[in-house]
């Protein structure tokens, strides 16, 4: 992937994006990968910071001078979402690839990226989340969490054995025309599913989104336990905002989180009233408890008999967590605006592949 038989003037004209805040701590190895990558025709790296006030902005400062391609952009809104807009917005390549500041990257990422957008015609490709963990008992845990489809692993984004069309995926590499299309912003308020719905959108307007493990970068996930059971109560609150809004993209794995804790909830209530649905309730437990130990069991396999024995407690913890998160997204429903954004100017005349 790395020899090109045409000239730079002949390849994809590429803009990369990079939303950061306080990321003193990864953002030099992040910023390393990018300039190692073997595509010849990255045209600007933009460094969008949400006015970081550790080290980043000067280590960001170091690398705009060693390289003219690297701009640092501030973000006074501080939020990833409005970080996009402002990339979105100032991006002039043809293919707008996004990357996360706690990530590194394959020296042929935007290679395997543009490759693939060529090849399959989709809007968008991405590659999977592969999570980088510390080797101690809780980095386990948290691998553990993120690899299972019983926990964070569900989604086809964070899996190494899907290749073919999905919904959406991590970060994402986006041609400048299927962004036009769908309307070149990130809903900001959607600060947890602004992703689903921009690939929603594009969808809608008649691109696919491509999914290959071949396309390769490792993240650092969130370091402890309680920050990712934090993060999933948000995700929780997200996907309700979402529905709330008419964001596209939410799927019924979204929801089962948040139905099953209220039935846990509701259940007992209505057991005063009618008895019997004590044996609904019994039996919903029953199945969940089969699920925890399977997949607990799968945990002893691959990460041994320490995570293995905690699982239970910790998908728990996690499917809780998400469904109290919903329900509070619920109880905020009233809240909810669906703001209007302006449809981007795009040439109609401009070919659009086939599906």
């Amino acid at each position: 992937m790395g020899h090109y038989s045409k000239s730079v003037e002949q390849l994809p004209c590429v803009s990369v994006i990079i939303p950061v805040r306080n990321e003193e701590e990864h953002i030099e190895q992040c910023l390393t990968s990018v300039l190692d990558q073997d595509y010849p025709n990255i045209a600007e790296i933009l460094v969008i910071d949400g006015m970081s006030t550790d080290g980043t902005r000067e280590i960001v400062r170091q690398y705009v001078l060693t390289d003219s391609r690297i701009q640092m952009v501030d973000n006074l809104k501080q939020i990833v979402t409005a970080a996009l807009n402002i990339g979105f917005q100032k991006a002039t390549g043809e293919v707008i690839v996004r990357m996360d500041a706690h990530a590194v990257y394959v020296n042929d990422y935007v290679s395997k990226c543009v490759h693939y957008l060529r090849e399959t015609g989709a809007g968008v490709v991405g590659g999977p989340a592969r999570p980088v963990c510390e080797d101690s008992l809780s980095g386990k845990i948290i691998a553990a969490l993120h690899k299972s489809p019983f926990g964070i692993g569900v989604a086809s984004f964070r899996r190494t054995d899907v290749d073919g069309y999905v919904d959406t995926v991590w970060n994402g590499a986006f041609r400048a025309v299927a962004l036009d299309e769908a309307g070149r912003y990130v809903r900001e308020e959607l600060t947890r599913s602004e992703d689903i719905d921009l690939n929603s959108r594009i969808r809608a307007a008649g691109y696919r989104v491509f999914l290959t493990p071949k396309i390769r970068a490792w993240y650092y996930p969130r370091s402890s336990l309680w920050a990712v059971l934090k993060q999933n109560f948000g995700n929780g609150c997200g996907v309700v905002q979402s529905l709330a809004t008419r964001a596209g993209g939410v799927r019924l794995r979204h929801l089962v989180p948040g139905v099953f804790v209220a039935t846990l909830l509701l259940l007992p209530v209505l057991s005063i009233a009618w008895p019997g649905v004590l044996w609904v309730l019994a039996s919903l437990l029953a199945i969940y408890s089969f699920l925890l130990v399977v997949h607990s069991v799968l945990a002893i396999v691959q990460y041994g008999a320490a995570v293995g024995l905690l699982m239970p407690v910790v998908f728990a913890s996690l499917h809780i967590c998400y469904g109290l998160g919903s329900l509070w997204g619920i109880a905020k429903a009233a809240t909810y605006r669906r703001p209007e954004y302006p449809q981007a100017k795009y040439d109609k005349t401009l070919p659009k592949p086939s599906a």
